[in-house]
Parts: C-alpha cells; structure tokens; sequence
C-alpha cells in the first residue's frame, strides 16, 4: 500500500499564493537546492478524486513527473508517493524572491548589469566567461530587450540559446528561439540563429554562488525577477522562464 505526505517540510510560502504567481506568470523554468531542473505550471484537476482542485504540475524533460496539491504542500511526498521534497524547494525559493523587495545590493546588480559591455551575438559566444550569472539579451533591429536570464555557466547558456532545434519539443526549452519563431520575426531554428548572430547583442553581470545561503543561487535570481519586473523583456513575458 502506497504511503501519502510521508514527512514534514519547512517552507515559507503559501501553497494558494504560489499557486496564484504562478497562474499569473505561467510556466517557470526552476531548479532544486541540488541542481536539477525542471518546469512548473499551475492548474486545475479536471476528473478524478481531486476533480476542480488547484494543483502544481512538475516536469522533467518536457514531461509530467509530480502534482503537487494544497495537502501535498509541506511533505515531502504527494498524494501519489512522488517524492516532491525538492521541487517543493525550489518552488519556496521562487516565491519567496517574487515577495521581498528589492535591496540597495540588488539595484546596484542591476545598475551594473544595465552598464556592463556589450558584445554582438557572436563575439558573446566565444568571449563571455564560464562562470554564474545574470544576462540580457538586446535586439537591434526591434530596439528592445528580448531576455533576461540566470546560469551557471554565461558563455554556454549564450551558446544553447544559438543551438539548432530540429524538433518542436527540444525547441520548447529554447525561450528566445521559440520566441523570435511565434511572433513570426522567424520561421525556424535555422533562421532564429542568423536572427541572434544579425540583430542581438548580449551584456552580462557574473554573481557566484553565496555558499553562506541555503540557496546559493539566491543573489541571481533576485537580480533576474528585479530585471524582468524593470525592462519587461518580450520572451519572458510572452513566453513563459536556470539552468
């Protein structure tokens, strides 16, 4: 016989509050304290014991692995026996940056951010370093930012945003590709890529991990929220959002 809400979390954020950001924002690109990530979604049950309930859907890979509904919140398993512990974390992290204000060492990050070199698509992909942070992402010729993002690892992410995606599923984790093709800037993967090398310019603010915090990535991802929130970038409006 399967066990339901085996063990007890400490989170800080209000499962319906959470719920609610979520419906509001849509989709969330997130990632758990030890580093795998994954989507998440808010939505209704439409049948079954929990039909009309409120509930977080969970994937990996473009593919559902856990729901987690209001009597889940708090345990480390679900109604299910999916172990959610983890995704509950990141989740908690995410709230939690979306209700605290903005401090000085943050409008500094940004200030920063916004002041920082520019480099054309192509010089970023070869010259920004290998290390944690926060970037924008520029187009020309639409005279707007089109992406703000948060990483490990700045030169590759800049580098997977340009990578052809010859099916739609693996086009689906590719925000500004993905963007640039629905709004019909571009027809595909191919012609999103000599968009970006064309059109685009990429700036960048390294932020190392803060091993003093539970969340290490913590300091990235405020200045990521505070930067979408100020310059409202098209994809992650639209399209909605570490890789």
């Amino acid at each position: 016989m399967k066990m339901q809400h085996q063990g007890q979390k400490k989170l800080r954020s209000d499962f319906h509050y959470l719920w609610e950001r979520l419906d509001t924002a849509r989709e969330q690109h997130l990632i758990t304290p030890d580093g795998h990530k994954f989507t998440a979604s808010a939505c209704r049950t439409v049948r079954g014991s929990h039909k009309g309930q409120e509930f977080i859907r969970v994937k990996q890979a473009n593919q559902e692995y856990a729901r987690i509904y209001s009597c889940c919140w708090g345990h480390t398993t679900n109604c299910y026996d999916t172990r959610i512990g983890g995704y509950s974390d990141g989740l908690d992290s995410w709230a939690e940056s979306l209700m605290q204000k903005p401090n000085d060492e943050v409008i500094r990050s940004f200030d920063m951010l916004l002041n920082s070199n520019e480099l054309d698509y192509d010089q970023a992909v070869s010259r920004l370093p290998e290390e944690p942070g926060v970037y924008l992402i520029y187009d020309r010729k639409q005279k707007k930012h089109i992406y703000v993002g948060r990483t490990k690892n700045i030169r590759k992410r800049i580098q997977q945003h340009r990578h052809y995606q010859s099916e739609n599923a693996r086009l689906y984790g590719q925000q500004v590709q993905r963007g640039l093709i629905t709004e019909g800037t571009c027809v595909n993967s191919m012609e999103a890529q000599q968009y970006l090398s064309l059109n685009c310019t990429v700036k960048h603010l390294i932020i190392p991990d803060d091993k003093r915090q539970k969340y290490p990535w913590m300091r990235r991802s405020l200045l990521e929220h505070y930067a979408i929130s100020v310059i409202e970038p098209e994809y992650n409006i639209a399209c909605e959002f570490e890789h």
